[in-house]
């Protein structure tokens, strides 16, 4: 059966609301906003993109969690919300260090981008990972089984 708009919606939602708690770690690690931040970039690039990106991946990745004929075991729904935060992490780090390249002194893009992702990683990275897996397991545990299924245990 395919995925329906409510439950890519409600991983989303999951996967963005989940997504609040690396962005208070690093938004604590960066008080004061360095001099050459503004308040406008700093909500743009480390609060509204990585929410956006996460919501939209877990929209696009995680709303099979929610279909119980694309997920059918609890470790199925851990890779998933593995891959959803993976994915959102990546993706941060490329639209971070595309920005970096293009308005900073330092113009070498894959050079920022390995950077960004090591130092990302140690950061934040693996707190995304173990984010992402249990925000794929509670969406399993979670759903609602059709009419006629019995809930498995």
């Amino acid at each position: 059966m395919a995925i329906t708009i409510k439950q890519r919606a409600y991983a989303g939602l999951a996967f963005m609301a989940a997504g609040l708690i690396p962005v208070l770690i690093v938004g604590s690690l960066l008080r004061p906003l360095p001099p050459s931040f503004g308040y406008f970039d700093y909500a743009v690039w480390f609060i509204g993109a990585p929410l956006l990106v996460s919501g939209i991946n877990g929209a696009l990745f995680g709303g099979g969690i929610l279909e119980p004929s694309v997920v059918r075991s609890a470790w199925l729904a851990i890779l998933r919300g593995m891959l959803v935060s993976v994915v959102s992490f990546v993706s941060v780090c490329v639209m971070i260090s595309a920005w970096d390249a293009y308005t900073n002194e330092y113009t070498n893009f894959s050079q920022t981008l390995l950077l960004s992702l090591i130092v990302g990683f140690m950061v934040v990275g693996w707190q995304l990972t173990i984010l992402g897996m249990a925000v794929g397991w509670l969406l399993y545990k979670l759903r609602r089984p059709k009419q006629g299924q019995e809930r498995q245990s």
